[in-house]
Formats: C-alpha cells, structure tokens, sequence
C-alpha cells in the first residue's frame, strides 16, 4: 500500500501592515499586504494562494493579533470572492478588497452584492476618472483613490462625485499639504506615510508638559540612568507622577506595601524597565495632536530594530537598537530637523551617525532600520536584498515585525 503523500506546506510570506487612519488621525484598521520571500505579489505563487495563507495565518494567530484588534483590508481576487473564501473570517474583522484589475460581470457582481448581504464592507481598489465600475460604485463601502496616479484636479473631482456615494480612501498620501488637501475636499480615510514627516512649522516651541517629556527622552538616551534627574524630571508634572506609580503598582500588584513615592518606583523598575516606561509615556505626550500612525511606528521600530540585533550578529547592540528604531521618527515627532534635535541629545555616537546619515555609519544599525522601512513600505525587493547579507532568512526576520508590532500595539493599550 503506498503511503499517503504529505500535504504541501504553503509557501512562507512576507506580511506587513499599514495603518488607515480617519479624519481624527486615528488608526481605524490596517491593510496587510503580503509576497513569498522568493519573489513578486507573490511571484510564482498565485494571488489566490498568497491571500489564503494570510487568511492561514489570521486564523492561526488571530486577525486582533496581526491589527491591534482593528478590522483588516485584504485583497481578494475574483476566483477567492466567487468561492465565497472572505467568509472565513467574520464582517467585523475583514474588509474585502477588490483590485482594479477584476472586471465586474454579472456573476462576480452578485458575489459581491452577496458579500454585502452578509455584513461584508468592500472596497474598490485605485478608482479613476473615469472608471468603468462608476454604475456599481454603491456596492462599495469605501472607494481608494491612488493620490501617486492622479493629479489634484482628478483627485478634487473624484471627492466632488463620489462624495455621499460611498467613503473616499486617500491611498499613498505622503505630504501633510496632501493631508490638508485631501481632508478640504472630503475625503473620509487616509493611507500613506505622511505622518512620519515633519510638518513645517516655523518657530514652534515645547512648553509645560512636553518640555519635561522631552527632558526625560534625554534621560533615556543617557548612558546610565541619572534617577536622581529622572525623579526631578517626574516631580515636575503631577500626572507623570500620577501614572508612574499606577503602572509601578500594576505591575507589583499582590505586594504587601504599594509603592508611595517617585524614587521607590524607579528603584524597583530599574534601568531598562524605566527606559522603555520612559519611551512610551514621554513619545505619547510629544506626539500629541499627531496621528496615532505616528507613536505606533515609532514603538514598532523600536522594538523591531532591538530585536533584529541576533539576526545581524550584535546581539550586544540591542539597547543602541532600540534607540536607533525609536528617535528615527523624533522629527515627525516634534516637527524639527533630526540635526537640531540630535544637538540636544546624548545619544549614542554610532546611533547619532545613523541618523545624521553619515557616510560611515556602522553598517548593521544602517541595515537594521533600512530593513525596517522596508517593511513598513512593504518594499519587499528591498528587504529581501538587505536579508541576503545575514544567516537569518527573510521570513524569520518578517516574524520580528510582527512581533514587535503586537507588542507595541499592547504597550500602548496599558
């Protein structure tokens, strides 16, 4: 009797997340976008294949897992939708997108006005002047306009006639004045990496509690902990004293004695747990006003970069990592020059070169954040060219990103 064949193992992927942001700047769900490590959106392997082992691993790990507990837009192609495939996860967690590329016939329309039926919101993908899915637009529940492949007069008409028909997606919208723009004219939804740049703004100053924020950033950077500074810093603002000590009693809840005072809370956290406390309240406080994109990013890079120094063999450089992945986004964070804010800090010398892009940065920390916004671009030609100088496979490192994007995602809920 011949043994039974093993089923095949579905091809590993790259999967990486992008934030869809509201007009109150808040993260209102992600998009996963996804490729084989070997090749294109994925080459060699069908679109099909590829959305069903994203849907694999949704239902493995969990969608709240991959999104932070926001509904995911995946991309489904017509033969996924005529099967009835987006039915494996419920309305409330999945967005179906359809490209731009499937033709709307008799057959696939029902498929999706069934979709809708059930509760499903679907998106219609790169919609242009004069698109030909214009007579079914109102089976969309959001419609994307690709702000790369139009112009600002396309994109003004685009809101002025599909406003009230269904919500309008401003898809890679890289400038805050296409922001501006983008919001006078109605749109609903916002995609894209604007909110990692500085806003120019001339003469802004820090005051009150953002100065001690960014006093205490300083601290972080430090090479050894100042608790002596850092209880001054504190003092100076009654709610950093306030959720200190709720967050040092959390964490040492069923103790005896709660913990009183300022200098008792840092004693017992100790440095690299006062360090990373530090990070998150203080790039919260700077950052407010900001997209929400903005603080998770930051946490994102942070975390992921610390956690990349075994795969590039520097395992001991992983604080200096971590602050790498961190301050990468303190412009956008405080709307200055990186070369104004590197001044005022006492980063590391090598974490310092990287930022000021200088020609001889250590090669490992230039990788490691390089790597890092390849995969939050999803720009996986470069990330995977990046991967190939190191032991670590290019899946093994997309795991490091999804790990550190649930961990920044559950730093930010306490």
């Amino acid at each position: 009797m011949t043994a039974a064949k093993p089923a095949p193992v579905p091809p590993p992927i790259l999967l990486a997340r992008q934030p869809i942001l509201n007009r109150a700047q808040r993260i209102i769900a992600y998009e996963l976008l996804y490729r084989t490590p070997t090749g294109g959106s994925p080459a060699g392997v069908a679109a099909s294949e590829a959305t069903s082992t994203v849907l694999d691993s949704a239902l493995l790990v969990g969608v709240a897992h991959l999104t932070g507990g926001r509904p995911a837009y995946i991309n489904f192609d017509r033969q996924m939708i005529l099967m009835d495939i987006p039915a494996v996860l419920p309305p409330n967690q999945l967005v179906v997108e359809l490209l731009e590329t499937e033709t709307l016939d008799p057959e696939l329309l029902q498929a999706v006005q069934r979709l809708r039926a059930k509760g499903y919101h679907v998106v219609f993908d790169d919609y242009t002047f004069n698109d030909p899915r214009a007579q079914v637009v109102s089976l969309a529940s959001v419609v994307k306009v690709d702000f790369r492949k139009t112009d600002p007069a396309q994109q003004q008409e685009l809101a002025r006639k599909l406003n009230g028909q269904a919500k309008l997606l401003a898809e890679k919208v890289e400038t805050y004045e296409e922001l501006r723009q983008a919001l006078q004219w109605g749109y609903h939804l916002f995609q894209g990496f604007y909110f990692g740049q500085p806003e120019l703004v001339r003469h802004k100053r820090l005051t009150g509690s953002k100065l001690a924020y960014l006093r205490l950033l300083q601290q972080a950077a430090a090479p050894e902990a100042d608790f002596c500074r850092l209880e001054q810093i504190i003092k100076t603002d009654p709610s950093l004293v306030h959720r200190l000590l709720r967050y040092v009693n959390s964490a040492w809840a069923g103790r005896r004695a709660e913990i009183s005072s300022v200098r008792h809370a840092l004693v017992l956290l100790g440095e690299q747990e006062i360090r990373r406390w530090i990070v998150m309240v203080a790039l919260a406080g700077l950052a407010r006003g900001k997209p929400e994109a903005l603080v998770v990013n930051a946490l994102v890079r942070a975390r992921a970069c610390e956690m990349l120094a075994p795969f590039l063999g520097v395992p001991a450089d992983a604080p200096k990592l971590f602050l790498l992945g961190l301050y990468s986004l303190l412009d956008a964070v405080l709307d200055e020059p990186m070369e104004e804010i590197l001044s005022g800090l006492p980063l590391p010398t090598q974490v310092r070169s990287v930022l000021a892009h200088q020609p001889h940065a250590p090669q490992h920390l230039v990788d490691a954040l390089e790597l890092t916004l390849a995969w939050e671009r999803a720009d996986w030609d470069r990330f995977f060219s990046i991967t190939l100088r190191y032991p670590a496979d290019a899946h093994q490192v997309c795991r490091v990103y999804l790990e550190a994007s649930q961990w920044a995602d559950r730093a930010l809920a306490t």
